[in-house]
């Protein structure tokens, strides 16, 4: 399949127009942006200066993981979420365990669900929101419970900024629809306003796997079935970035679409994008993942590229389906499973001998029960 660059108009930089495209011809607009054909694959180099790599330790259950859902970073520490086991795991940044929050109960100081947290590097605790019950918990650096605030909503995502804390808002709880994406509270969570009004087309209950709310040089937030790019500040939402697919742009019949085997139909044969997630902005890049792929808008010659995924120049493997690391400009993490690393090891000696050195030492060390590797990408 061939992937294509795709204008775009965003507007807080600048403007730009409409144009189309055709995939046999290279095209240039009077403003300058270039449209071409791109491939299913680029390389690494294309999007970033340097990538490290962390194997994450697993040192007896307390420090394993089975899925990583969020990730910070600050004080050369790791700060990881697993909502499937409930738990957030430290390790130091070579990968080394430190210390785990898991305080799975029913009584005082404890959680039965956790759905995110948020990394409060200014007075360096971590905040966790509870799914089950709906509260809010502060711990310290070295996982020490500072305190707990009672919440009166069901809330799956947060962020924050020096003023205020954004929850983002289930869209139905016990039966009964929301009318908002977001609710605003103050620092001692106190409740401000709600923002960005769920519409109808919001009610037909698609999505695809990520993090709506991001922190890196701006807090983030996306939602399906809305191709604009919102800016949380000062309690308020704003449009950022107002991205057109153009032919790839979800049709308004599909969003209210309520049978899941239509709308899946149609999605494939189209390629249309339903849903913008982890949104991450560094120089020369705003950067985020669809159900189509990675897409890398270049501010500097103004073109949106969309990759399914990025080759690393280091060990010729490919990468897709990245975390945003938070408290950080501009890095974003490709978590790669090691028994999936391991498998592909296997079976590549059976077709070839001429494998690529660093990737067979990777694979060869790997043993049952590892944590993820972290191969982690400062962008341009």
């Amino acid at each position: 399949m061939y992937l294509y660059k795709r204008n775009l108009y965003f507007t807080s930089l600048l403007f730009l127009g409409f144009l189309g495209c055709t995939p046999s011809k290279r095209k240039t607009s009077k403003e300058g942006i270039k449209i071409s054909l791109a491939t299913n694959e680029a390389p690494d180099t294309a999007y970033s200066t340097s990538y490290t790599q962390v194997n994450l330790e697993t040192k007896g259950a307390p420090s394993f993981l089975k899925e990583v859902n969020r990730i910070y970073f600050d004080e050369e520490k790791f700060f990881i979420l697993d909502r499937g086991l409930r738990k957030i795991v430290i390790f130091n940044s070579s990968g080394k365990y430190l210390s785990t929050i898991d305080r799975i109960g029913r009584g005082p100081t404890e959680y039965n669900q956790l759905s995110d947290f948020y990394l409060d590097t200014k007075n360096k605790q971590i905040v966790v929101l509870c799914s089950r019950p709906y509260k809010v918990m502060f711990f310290n650096y070295n996982t020490e419970f500072i305190k707990e605030n009672k919440i009166d909503d069901l809330f799956l995502q947060m962020g924050s900024d020096d003023k205020f804390y954004y929850f983002q808002k289930a869209e139905m709880i016990n039966g009964d629809i929301g009318k908002y994406n977001l609710d605003v509270y103050s620092k001692d969570l106190k409740f401000i306003r709600s923002l960005s009004p769920i519409v109808g087309s919001d009610l037909n209950y698609i999505d695809i796997v990520g993090n709506s709310i991001t922190t890196g040089r701006n807090l983030f937030f996306s939602k399906r079935y809305d191709d604009n790019i919102y800016h949380l500040e000062n309690g308020n939402v704003t449009i950022k970035y107002r991205i057109n697919f153009e032919e790839a742009t979800l049709p308004e019949d599909l969003q209210s679409q309520s049978t899941s085997d239509e709308f899946f139909k149609r999605v494939d044969e189209k390629k249309y994008v339903y849903g913008i997630k982890d949104v991450v902005e560094s120089d020369q890049f705003v950067v985020f993942q669809t159900n189509q792929g990675m897409y890398f808008l270049n501010k500097n010659n103004k073109v949106l590229t969309q990759v399914r995924t990025l080759v690393s120049s280091d060990i010729k493997f490919s990468l897709s389906n990245y975390l945003v690391l938070g408290n950080t400009k501009d890095q974003i993490v490709f978590i790669q499973d090691p028994v999936r690393l391991k498998s592909l090891y296997e079976y590549s000696i059976t077709k070839t001998k001429d494998l690529n050195k660093k990737f067979v030492e990777i694979a060869k060390n790997i043993e049952d029960g590892d944590n993820q590797i972290l191969f982690i990408y400062k962008l341009k």
